[in-house]
């Protein structure tokens, strides 16, 4: 293997506009090194961005080239009545989004599906918006390898414990996690850490339910899967999250994971996902709830699916599957 280092902006500059300096050069130093050897195959694996602009886009493809790219994500988006039952006034945000990322993701794909020979989708939402963009070899395989040996032993704790790990922005769903609280027995709790989750906003809408939720900020990473470890569930209701490796650790644990049937959660939670359906948005929160009592039930083996010998096995059908 040689690396290469690619010069981008300095830290101070936003974070699209320092990977947008990073595409440049990429796409710039693989030309050059293609004029001095010839390459079986080029894979784009960064950022696990399917909308932004990549150096495939910027680049004329050779005749006996494979191309791969991915795994790649972020074509999850929530109806509008659910992103305002989870975000309430800030659904704007998402509309932003939408509207931001469709535009560059339409240009970027277009100009992309005829070159790539293997689209690695992170989830099925992507994998759809690969498909409908006109990809024709779409494989669904997250970018997760966990180390299944180093995750805590389950431990619950004596009452049932709901565990919420994230940041605080606004999609991650927190509010609906504080709102399914109204519709929890009494003896239920949460368990709230993650940046930006300590806050006067949270702590408001948790006011009437102060005595069952604790807000414990910024944990690190060990503490974190001692936390899961004690789980009865782990709530992680995203509205758009592509592939959360929070999700593949809690069922690796063994923690069952309630998500909605959004974005990547269920796909990295695999067999201990309970996905809940947005259908109807004005009941989800009664309707979130009664999945996390439900998950109190699930009695199954963990999930340890995401291990590099299976993404090491992807990776090579999908630089042999072209040229076969």
């Amino acid at each position: 293997m040689t690396v290469h280092q690619i010069t981008t902006l300095p830290t101070h500059f936003p974070t699209y506009a320092r990977y947008l300096a990073w595409i440049l050069g990429a796409a710039k130093l693989a030309r050059r090194l293609r004029k001095e050897k010839s390459f079986d195959v080029f894979h784009h694996a960064t950022y696990a961005s399917d909308w932004f602009v990549n150096p495939f886009a910027l680049m004329g493809k050779g005749r006996h080239e494979t191309w791969v790219w991915g795994p790649a994500g972020g074509a999850s988006y929530a109806p509008t009545a659910v992103s305002r039952a989870v975000m309430g006034s800030t659904t704007r945000v998402e509309t932003a989004r939408r509207v931001a990322t469709g535009v560059v993701r339409t240009m970027v794909h277009a100009l992309t599906r005829r070159k790539v020979d293997v689209a690695l989708a992170l989830n099925a939402d992507s994998a759809s918006s690969f498909l409908a963009s006109g990809f024709k070899n779409v494989i669904v395989k997250t970018n997760a390898v966990i180390d299944y040996e180093g995750l805590p032993p389950r431990s619950p704790s004596d009452g049932p414990v709901i565990v919420f790990a994230g940041r605080g922005v606004r999609w991650k769903g927190l509010s609906l996690v504080i709102a399914s609280i109204a519709f929890l027995p009494d003896t239920w709790r949460i368990v709230i850490a993650g940046p930006e989750t300590d806050s006067d906003y949270y702590r408001g809408l948790a006011s009437a339910f102060s005595d069952r939720v604790d807000f414990l900020g910024v944990l690190d990473r060990n503490d974190t899967l001692e936390l899961f470890a004690r789980a009865t569930a782990l709530a992680l209701p995203s509205l758009h999250d592509s592939a959360p490796w929070a999700a593949a650790e809690a069922s690796g644990i063994g923690i069952p994971v309630v998500c909605l049937d959004l974005g990547g959660v269920a796909s990295m939670a695999g067999e201990l996902a309970m996905p809940v359906s947005t259908e109807n948005p004005r009941t989800l929160p009664k309707r979130y709830a009664a999945a996390l009592i439900a998950a109190a039930n699930v009695d199954l083996d963990p999930d340890r699916s995401h291990t590099e010998g299976a993404l090491e096995a992807c990776i090579a059908r999908s630089y042999g599957e072209s040229v076969a």
